[in-house]
Order: C-alpha cells, then structure tokens, then sequence
C-alpha cells in the first residue's frame, strides 16, 4: 500500500465566510454563488389635471417599492484541512480529509425592503409674462408642493418583534445587520440577518435560521400590564401566550471530491466517492491512483444540501424578578406547514448539489468569477427534448480586452454539443443554443449496467454535467474561472388516453386519464359479442414546427403480473390498421399533438372480443406502447370485469 505526501489546505466556499459568496439555498438557474441582488421599481398612480378658467391645478400621486437580499445561502469554510493520498493494495486509491480545525458553517441571507409614495401638487396661472405685456401671455407657477414617504418595512417588522419580545434579546429573531452588506444596493434601507449556524464534521449537518415572535398577552390585560409596568422597573415580567416560529433548516453533506494533477496513467483529473465519516474526518476512494512525486493542483469538494422549511406554533409562559427569580415553560409546537399545507418539514427541498475549489500550490480558497446556467425557451427551467435551449456564461469579475474563448465539456459525451463559446471583447457575458433528440436512457439494471430502453413517463430524465474553463486566464491565483453545472433534459414520451365518456379505472401516476374499465360478459347488450370497445387517443409533445407524424407502434398485452398475455380474443385498430393482440402487434398510428388530445377523435380502439360468464370482480391488465427512442414508450391500464 503506497503513501502520497499530504497536502494542508483551506476548504471552503470563501475566506473568510461570506453569505454573499455562498452557494444558493435556492438555485433556479445554474449553481452560481448566492450574491448581492436588489431591484426597486415606482409606478405613477394617477396624474390628474384641473382648469378652472385661467387656473391649472395639476396633481399627481405615485408608489414605489425596492427589495434587496443576500442569498438564501449556505457559506462554510475549513481553514486547515489535512488531505492525505494513499493507494490501496487490493486496487484503487482513497483520500482522508483530516479537519485540523474548526468547520465553519452557516446558512441564511440579509434581506432589506421598503414601500414608498409621494404626492406633487403645482399650482399655475395663465397670465402675462411680464405683467406689462397683455399680448404675451403664458402659464405661471405659483407653487409646487412635494410630499414624500418611505417604510422600511423589515424596520418596521424588526421593531414589532421587539416590542413583542417586550424589548428583551433573542438570538434567533431578526438582527440588524452590522456589517451593512445592503449598503451597495444604494436603497438606503436597514438591512436584517436571519442566520443559523453550526460547527463539526459529521453527516447531516445542519444550521437552521429562525425567526421567533412570541405575542405577550399579559400586556393587553389591564391588571397585568400594571404589575408588569411595575417589575419593569426591577427587571422582571409576567408574559404568557403564542409564539410564532419560522425555520428553513439547511442539512449539509460532503458528497465528493474532485482532484486534478497529481493521478498516475496520464490521467488529468479524477472524482473519488463513496464518503464516509470520522472524528473529524471524511475519507473517499476510487479507481484512479494517485503519482506519489507529484502533488495535486486543484482540489474540488462536491457538497450536497437540502432545505426544509417550517412554520409552527407553540405556548409560553414566564414569571421573572430580576436576576433572582425566573420560572417558565414553553410547549412542544405545532407543526402548521405540514397541518396547512400538506408538507411536512421533514420532506424538504429536493437536494441540491454544488461544489467550492482550493488551489492546492496557492494555499487559497477559489473565488468564483465564472457562472454558467441552461434554461429552456421563453426562459423555462425545463429543457425538452427537440426544442431550442440556450446556455449563459457569465464572468463575474473579468472583462478581456480581446475575444475570450471559454471550453465547454460535457459529461456523458453529447453530440453536438457546443465545444466553445467567445465572449466577445470587452463583455463579460456571451450565450450558445444547443439541442437534445430524445435517446434510450439507462433501465438501471444491475445485471447488466448497459441496457438501455426508450424513454418512459417514470424515466424521461437524462443528466448531464457540464463544466466551462477560460481557455486564458488572467495571473491570479485565487480566482476560479471555471463553472461545472448539472444539465437535465426532459425525454418526450408519448401518451395514449381514453376518449370520450368512458369509464376509468386505477391510472398510473403519471396520468389518469390513462386507464379504461371494460365488462366483457355474454350478458352485456351494449357491446357487439359480447365485447366493450374502447376509443383512445394517441398524442406526442411536438415542438411548434414540428408536423405530425404516421408512427409504427408496437402494443404488448401484460397480466396483473406484468407478464405477457396472449390468451383473450383482444383487437386493435386505427384507421385501416387492424391487429390482434397475441400478445402484441405494430399498428401505424398518426400521433396527434399534446394539445390537440382532448377535443380531437380518437385514434385508436381496443375491442375485446373473448366473452364470459359474470363473476363480479375484474383483472388488470397493462398494454404497453412502444414507440422505440424517437417517441418513447408508455402504458395504457385496463380493469376487465367478466373476461375470458
């Protein structure tokens, strides 16, 4: 077993810890840090002219608002992080992350906003100019009045708490911001820190900001707002009632790590997974060995995180005296979000995943200069398949006086793929169109790790990564123009869905609508041998110049054990296509559009023609619809009373 020197370096997202260059709790587009952002916006109410003979009153009222935030983010940052290398005899390598000091880590935002409005009132007069010059006459102020106002509305909250809290300290409500990190925005409002934080190395960390208002109703006693009056003056107080708590809970893990240089093979970068904890310790491995003559050049720790937000209620109650006497008691509280909404907190966010960089010969943290970010048209989040989608790159801090050209991999390899992108000279931003076909995705079959199968509603995702680097960088070593982004397109699938008034049955979850019940008994008048038929449509998500297509499907009859079945007289038709299902055919079907689906005809119909006696009680079966990687596949649910 061979031992690699080890490196001690900073891990971390900056240094020291800034909210503002914390990964976000929240990211809609990309993985760009959390940042500064602000907008305030005013609007005219009305203008409103007034004459009265050679008198012009005109007055105008307007309102404004402006909004300002760090974040929501999660900041953390490790000052002296031994990272051992080692290679194992029995094959593959692992890394053992030693925190020699403190972890670091919090998550939160400072957040600002005021409402404003004004009123202006001008007074004017048609007279002559000068007074002596009765052919020349014009319009003359006589006055303009301004009135203005502005809340700041989180001031405003923040005083209401206190006064609340009956003016005493709470460290996890509203504080005022010292460190004014609003103070760029230029909106001249207060801003407020709504902060938790942690420390440690171990699974599952977690730091949880809170806004916590309690309401004292002694105060609104007359009686007890005397006596309370009265311990003030000693320090004491009687306070009982509700008390209001919200909490975004943010759960951290460590989930990866990334090292360049410093591999055997001629290998240039690695990932090592499988993360396990320690007494401050988090160890990786993987396949790639590391060169024992040569230290690492970066090293990029993947983190993941997830957020969960709750509001509940619980009841206090205190009596104090000074320093000398204090006695209270405050109640388990009552989840509201999941009683309101329907959500525990305890589901959360879905997971989101981000990574911080060191540079290893620098001995620094790298402060990210570069974002990348993918968004689908008229600025969807979702990427579909056959549709034309756009990525951003954005450097932050850099502006080239010449074109700058910015690399761009993906992982699993694309094709056509944009390889690079040129930011124009002096920008700092420059955008690529690129386009996904639908392809068979992995059916995640351990036996056979390569299998593939079309598209379905359960696995229409496919997950890329991708990474952009400038191509020329500028000489400082603790900036990071690099930016690696997940990138998830949607595969189209097709859908098949009855029509008309027939009846339903247990759907898939992903439709209901895609389910038909039928009664196949001798006795049944109202079907030809004893048979139901059932109209269904066949629709595709075409993009919008896209034409409907003829497409050879492929239908396949399952039991309730999901197991082919060819035993009942089943027929289906379209047009002029007509098959039996034994247990399964290709009809050529013309796949209608998604939104033409509800109120076209049907195109297809499923008779089944097998008779029996009655039973009172139906079976499942499943028909599958195949469409091959171009439409994908779906499934189509049949509850069939009295079959044969």
């Amino acid at each position: 077993m061979g031992s690699n020197p080890s490196v001690i370096i900073p891990i971390g997202t900056s240094n020291p810890v800034d909210l503002s260059l914390g990964l976000p709790l929240f990211p809609d587009l990309g993985t760009a840090r959390a940042g500064i952002s602000a907008s305030a916006r005013s609007y005219k109410l009305f203008d409103i002219p007034i004459l009265i003979i050679c008198t012009r009153l005109n007055i105008s009222v307007y309102a404004g608002y402006g909004f300002g935030i760090v974040g929501p983010a999660i900041a953390f940052l490790s000052k002296n992080v031994n990272v051992a290398r080692q290679n194992l005899d029995g094959g593959g390598a692992q890394l053992t992350l030693n925190f020699d000091g403190p972890f670091q880590s919090e998550a939160g935002a400072f957040v600002g906003a005021f409402v404003s409005g004004g009123v202006t009132a001008n007074l004017q007069v048609y007279a002559p100019d000068p007074w002596y010059k009765v052919w020349a006459w014009t319009w003359r102020n006589v006055f303009t009045i301004n009135k203005d106002f502005k809340i700041d509305l989180l001031k405003l909250m923040y005083d209401l708490i206190k006064y609340l809290l009956s003016r005493r300290a709470n460290a996890a409500s509203f504080t005022e911001d010292k460190s004014k990190k609003l103070e760029e925005t230029k909106l001249g409002i207060q801003g407020f820190s709504m902060v938790g934080t942690t420390s440690g190395i171990r699974p599952d960390l977690t730091a949880t900001p809170e806004v916590t208002a309690p309401l004292n109703l002694a105060n609104y006693v007359p009686k007890l707002r005397e006596i309370n009056q009265g311990l003030a003056k000693i320090g004491g107080e009687i306070s009982f009632g509700p008390t209001a708590h919200f909490q975004y809970g943010v759960i951290f893990n460590f989930d990866g790590f990334t090292v360049d240089g410093g591999l055997q093979g001629g290998v240039t970068r690695a990932n090592y997974g499988n993360v396990n904890y320690g007494a401050n310790r988090v160890t990786a491995t993987g396949p790639t060995l590391f060169n024992e003559r040569e230290n690492p050049s970066r090293f990029t720790t993947k983190v993941r995180y997830r957020t969960t937000v709750r509001l509940a209620i619980s009841i206090h109650a205190q009596v104090k005296v000074a320093k000398f006497f204090s006695i209270g008691v405050n109640t388990p509280s009552l989840d509201l979000t999941g009683l309101l909404f329907r959500r525990p907190e305890s589901r959360g966010t879905v997971p989101v995943e981000g990574s911080v960089s060191t540079n290893v010969g620098g001995g620094c943290v790298l402060t990210p200069n570069m974002t990348l970010r993918f968004e689908g048209p008229d600025n969807n989040l979702e990427i579909l398949t056959g549709q034309i989608a756009k990525g951003t790159v954005n450097l932050a801090g850099f502006r080239s006086a010449s074109d700058a050209t910015v690399k761009l991999e993906i992982d699993p390899p694309a094709a056509n793929f944009p390889t690079s992108v040129i930011i124009p000279a002096g920008s700092r931003t420059a955008s690529f169109p690129f386009t996904f076909q639908n392809q068979n995705l992995p059916t995640g079959n351990r036996n056979d790790p390569t299998e593939t199968a079309p598209p379905s509603p359960l696995s229409a995702l496919q997950s890329y990564s991708v990474r952009a680097t400038l191509v020329e960088q500028p000489a400082e070593s603790c900036s990071d123009y690099q930016a690696e982004t997940p990138l998830s397109i949607t595969n189209r699938v097709l859908r098949c869905r009855r029509y008309g008034s027939t009846f339903g049955a247990l759907s898939p979850a992903w439709d209901a609508l895609a389910s038909a019940t039928i009664d196949a008994a001798v006795n049944n008048p109202n079907a030809p041998n004893g048979s139901v038929q059932v109209p269904a449509v066949l629709s595709f998500p075409y993009v919008s110049d896209e034409q409907t297509q003829t497409v050879p499907l492929t239908f396949t009859l399952l039991d309730e054990n999901r197991e082919p079945y060819g035993h009942s007289d089943v027929e289906l038709s379209s047009g002029n296509d007509r098959k039996s299902l034994t247990p399964s055919c290709t009809l050529n079907v013309t796949l209608l559009r998604a939104q033409d689906a509800a109120t076209a005809n049907g195109n297809l119909t499923i008779l089944w023609k097998s008779k029996g006696l009655v039973t009172g009680y139906p079976n499942r079966f499943y028909i599958l619809v195949n469409g091959g990687r171009e439409y994908g596949q779906t499934e189509f649910w049949l509850q069939v009373f009295n079959w044969s």
